[in-house]
């Protein structure tokens, strides 16, 4: 019997959108499902216009393989003062289960069609002999790869999986000022090691400052690091490098 063709799962977690892909080893889609966030923006721009626009400016528009989630009481992704940028992780999580989960009914469902169907002769270029000794190459997800919303920041309880506090999505600045301070106040052999090490100048894109920011502004965060036991753990889940110099 003919081995299985190996499939890919692509989990894209980006910022707008979640998106499952299985990609066969030449790089075709097998099959995928996107869901778009709802946004606390949708709220008013729906007063103005039915359609929701990608930052290109393209019409958005819901097909078998794309959902447009629609939660107005809670969007998954939010902004709550200028400049702020948030996201339910709860939500995309959901969200992620959600589009692999349809993702793999739809393979079963192709799987089932490749099994059945006799005439099916352009599959990765399988052979007359093949399809006649009954050898169809059903797929099956062999590996998983994941890409996530780059600096997107979330701390979480290592006791319960619960988030402290929403993700602060990677394109926020509300750590404005800790950038300024941080570059007035370093010095410039310092900044130049920084920039070495990440490839970036400091900026508010960077996690460590949003981590700061959390630790000065989310009591429970505050508390949950200066006040573990001795010869416990954190029940803090983040992951911050430190360096010295």
């Amino acid at each position: 019997m003919r081995q299985a063709e190996p499939l890919i799962a692509s989990i894209d977690v980006g910022t707008t959108s979640t998106r499952v892909i299985l990609f066969d080893k030449y790089g075709n889609d097998i099959t995928k499902y996107q869901i778009e966030y709802s946004t606390s923006a949708q709220l008013g721009s729906k007063r103005n216009s039915p359609n929701i626009f990608s930052n290109e400016g393209i019409a958005i528009k819901e097909t078998e393989n794309l959902e447009i989630e629609e939660n107005s009481k809670k969007p998954t992704l939010c902004f709550p003062k200028p400049g702020w940028v948030e996201c339910d992780p709860n939500h995309i999580l959901a969200n992620v289960v959600q589009c692999l989960g349809i993702c793999m009914i739809n393979l079963e469902i192709i799987n089932s069609e490749i099994s059945l169907d006799k005439s099916y002769t352009d599959l990765n270029n399988l052979n007359v002999t093949a399809i006649d000794n009954g050898e169809f190459p059903l797929y099956e997800v062999k590996s998983i790869g994941i890409a996530n919303m780059r600096e997107t920041t979330l701390i979480w309880s290592k006791k319960t999986g619960k988030p402290y506090y929403n993700g602060i999505v990677w394109n926020d600045t509300r750590t404005l000022n800790l950038m300024k301070d941080l570059n007035n106040n370093t010095p410039v052999e310092i900044k130049d090691k920084i920039k070495d090490i990440c490839g970036c100048p400091i900026s508010t894109y960077f996690s460590a400052l949003k981590w700061l920011w959390l630790y000065n502004n989310v009591d429970e965060i505050k508390s949950a690091y200066d006040n573990v036991p001795p010869g416990e753990e954190s029940d803090l889940m983040f992951e911050i490098m430190m360096i010295s110099y």
